[in-house]
């Protein structure tokens, strides 16, 4: 590898969300014996678990955003890591795309991205950064057609937590117990909806015989209202914090169950054969758990889709390359196209 190189790692860190941390971390890890000075830009305060001696510093994400028109294309790589937080919803792709748009040619990868949703002005935006990519892969097919209807060459294929064995991610471990597992969100649900969801859980409790309930807290102050609902009930509920998780694989017992709304849990569920129930409370989620679907269309998991998303149920029933997909089959996939893509530049 050539020496010299300054990486510039773009991520959602820093807002205590499990899966977005998580993945900074892996990249970090991936990056760990690269001949290059690392910057880190994230959305707040983000302290890895380790120390990486070419991490040259973390910074605030928008700070970054404005230097990469600066940036030269023999010298500089920016890497924006995946996530769902470049779209409409957050109002970060106008920012975000303009300056892609002034970035060096080639000199631009963007792995694991979900960009639903777009306006007209944002595909607009986005359209200009045609030049800017050296290369893009989407963790979803929607994203995925956005990217190539841009003008960009994008290929579909997984979230960046696929980078390493699922034992990084969840494990399973022996256990007599039985409970329910809990990943349920606040954000960006109505009363009524998390409502119907308490009344679920509380049925599920109750007709299936389970010992306690665990509730985690993926996402900090975002997952812990359905907790506090199911112990004013009397319900017996144990609560793991985003602070005892830390960016460590979550713990799973074997005779567990789970209920949840979260992409990465959902997605971690699937990847060590957990059964359970995966809630999508609205069309923006309706993409991300659809993706997961996609993924693992054989996994031991029923789906509760939000009203609107009933059409949706023939749209990934469309790909007939899903059932070929397995959980090896996607690691390889992603460890290949990461390590491939940047050593090649360095």
């Amino acid at each position: 590898m050539t020496q010299g190189i300054d990486i510039h790692l773009f991520s959602a860190a820093g807002h205590n969300n499990y899966g977005d941390d998580l993945i900074t971390e892996m990249w970090l890890e991936k990056l760990r014996n690269a001949k290059a000075k690392i910057s880190l830009y994230c959305g707040g305060a983000f302290k890895p678990d380790a120390v990486y001696k070419n991490l040259s510093g973390i910074h605030n994400f928008w700070n970054g955003v404005e230097k990469i028109p600066s940036m030269t294309g023999d010298k500089d790589l920016v890497i924006l890591t995946g996530g769902g937080y470049s779209n409409i919803l957050f109002d970060v792709s106008p920012r975000l795309f303009r300056a892609i748009a002034r970035a060096p040619a080639n000199s631009v990868i963007w792995t694991g991205a979900d960009i639903f949703p777009q306006s007209d002005e944002t595909m607009a935006l986005l359209e200009n950064c045609r030049s800017s990519f050296r290369f893009v892969e989407t963790r979803d097919k929607t994203s995925c057609d956005l990217f190539n209807r841009a003008g960009i060459k994008a290929r579909c294929g997984v979230d960046d937590i696929f980078m390493f064995p699922k034992s990084r991610i969840a494990e399973v471990f022996p256990s007599e117990n039985r409970n329910l597992i809990l990943n349920v969100q606040n954000q960006f649900v109505d009363s009524a909806s998390l409502n119907d969801v308490t009344k679920m859980i509380e049925h599920r409790f109750a007709s299936e015989g389970f010992d306690r309930i665990v509730s985690y807290e993926l996402c900090r102050d975002s997952d812990s209202d359905i907790a506090e609902i199911l112990l004013k009930k009397g319900l017996p509920v144990s609560i793991v914090t985003r602070d005892m998780i830390g960016n460590r694989s979550l713990r799973i017992p074997s005779k567990s169950k789970y209920i949840t709304t979260r992409f990465h849990f959902h997605l971690a569920m699937c990847r060590i054969g957990a059964e359970g129930t995966c809630i999508s409370l609205n069309e923006y989620y309706d993409n991300k758990h659809r993706a997961v679907i996609e993924h693992f269309p054989k996994a031991k998991r029923s789906i509760v889709w939000s009203t609107k998303a009933n059409e949706t149920i023939s749209y990934y029933k469309n790909f007939p390359w899903i059932s070929s997909f397995r959980d090896g089959n996607l690691m390889k996939r992603k460890r290949g196209t990461v390590a491939e893509t940047i050593e090649g530049f360095l």
